[in-house]
């Protein structure tokens, strides 16, 4: 998802050129749980080893064919954000047709080439479009081939800044 392929409602960047170094850090965990070139699975995933990003952490299954996405889990700290917990639904009941149309592309696209990817942006919601985010999304399959979930971390800032909005404190 490059070039014209760019959404209009995010960014998109699979040369994962974060802003935020800390979603490098969740890149080598994903990437340690690696084995022989498969991707790790959600069993894999140790909660306990990402306690630091615990509020940031959101979980998409990947649904049927074609593929949907359903939020299975959505950290607090996202919820508070966007403000509100999209948690049991897909992207066509939590978003706008052409924005779940959009997100369930970069969604596929993750499937399809079975590489984590990063998107980015301004939160698109009246009342807080001073919000940018910056979202890693790493793949999980559970017979270390077929992606039947997506991993995400969602770090939010205020727009112009890297650091977190005063009196939040940033993952540590």
């Amino acid at each position: 998802m490059t070039g014209a392929e760019q959404p209009t409602f995010f960014c998109v960047d699979s040369d994962l050129r974060f802003d935020h170094p800390r979603l490098n850090e969740l890149v080598r965990y994903w990437e340690s749980k690696r084995r022989d070139g498969r991707l790790p699975a959600r069993v894999d995933i140790d909660p306990a080893e990402l306690k630091p990003f615990l509020g940031n952490i959101f979980m998409l299954d990947v649904v049927g064919e074609p593929k949907r996405f359903r939020y299975r889990l959505i950290g607090t700290e996202i919820v508070e954000y966007v403000g509100r917990d999209s948690t049991g639904k897909f992207q066509e009941e939590a978003y706008a047709p052409e924005q779940a149309a959009e997100n369930n592309a970069m969604y596929r696209w993750i499937c399809e080439n079975k590489k984590p990817l990063r998107n980015f942006g301004v939160i698109n919601w009246v009342g807080r479009e001073f919000f940018k985010y910056e979202i890693v999304n790493l793949p999980l399959a559970s017979d270390g081939d077929t992606v039947d979930i997506i991993l995400g971390c969602m770090l939010v800032a205020r727009a112009g800044t890297l650091a977190p909005p005063k009196g939040r404190a940033s993952p540590a």
